[in-house]
């Protein structure tokens, strides 16, 4: 079995430097016929390409003419992969000891459709929010929301925590391996079949919820999707996106396009009206 590392990069060269020191420094040991690296450069104006090609000539490189978006670019790395499973990893992470010598066994052992590690913050100690989670939908956003306002009284009661864990991460046991509806792109493994049947990313979506839509094509077709914590992986966070205002803009339009896609007019309306005073005050606040 092959894996395929597949790093879309965008003007984020001093990460993705670090990023590929990572996967190396970690695989040492691993024979050449287990691992592939390719990097899918999404036209940087940062020298990025010119980096890879002097410093990891080992790197598999594609230099995209426009920029493809997360999903477009993924999907052009994985038309060149030859491995059995595909690794989407962001460009902005740091691969920790033995992790995907883990990830690797794992896949090995079990009948897996998706996987993804745990990611941790920059600290090393909190896990990255929104890595994974249940299916979307208003009623749990809602729930979601309550949850977290009465944490305290929640986090006492045993059957409220059992409620609270499926719409919440606040109340997860993040060291728990477990079955999912959806997990992050930042760092999500897929079968290469798998996604070449699911027709990769949605490339209608330019960034966020192109991997919430994948995951869900593949629970439709049957297949699990784990989360596995015992590989671990540090993500360092939206370096690819410069401004918070512009990151929010491209957030909303593709969870419209989402919405549209996987929910009924209704709750298409209903996510407008619910998230209409977070839209005003980013608008306003929000540089």
């Amino acid at each position: 079995m092959k894996l395929s590392i597949i790093i879309v990069n965008w003007n984020t060269k001093d990460y993705l430097k670090q990023t590929l020191q990572s996967v190396f420094a970690t695989t040492r040991n691993l024979p050449v016929s287990k691992l592939e690296v390719i990097v899918v450069d999404n036209h940087s104006a940062d020298k990025s390409a010119e980096m890879v090609k002097e410093g990891f000539p080992q790197v598999k490189l594609i230099e995209n003419k426009v920029n493809l978006g997360f999903g477009g670019g993924n999907n052009e790395g994985a038309k060149r992969a030859t491995g059995d499973y595909l690794f989407f990893l962001n460009s902005d992470t740091i691969v920790l000891n033995q992790a995907i010598k883990k990830i690797i066994w794992y896949l090995e052992e079990r009948s897996v459709g998706i996987l993804v590690p745990k990611l941790l913050l920059e600290d090393r100690k909190t896990v990255q929010p929104g890595l994974i989670n249940y299916r979307p939908t208003v009623s749990k956003m809602i729930l979601e929301k309550l949850f977290k306002l009465f944490k305290p009284l929640v986090s006492k009661s045993g059957w409220l925590r059992g409620i609270a864990q499926r719409v919440s991460l606040d109340f997860w046991d993040f060291d728990r391996l477990r079955e999912v509806d959806w997990v992050t792109g930042a760092a999500l493994v897929i079968r290469k079949p798998l996604f070449d049947e699911l027709k990769g990313f949605d490339e209608k979506i330019f960034m966020y919820f192109e991997d919430i839509d994948l995951c869900l094509k593949a629970k439709q077709k049957g297949a699990k999707v784990i989360y596995y914590p015992d590989a671990e992986i540090i993500h360092l966070g939206g370096k690819s996106v410069a401004k918070s205002k512009e990151r929010k803009k491209v957030y909303y339009q593709s969870q419209d396009y989402f919405w549209a896609k996987h929910h009924s007019i209704l709750n298409a309306f209903l996510l407008k009206i619910i998230r209409f005073p977070y839209r005003a005050i980013n608008s306003i606040f929000t540089k």
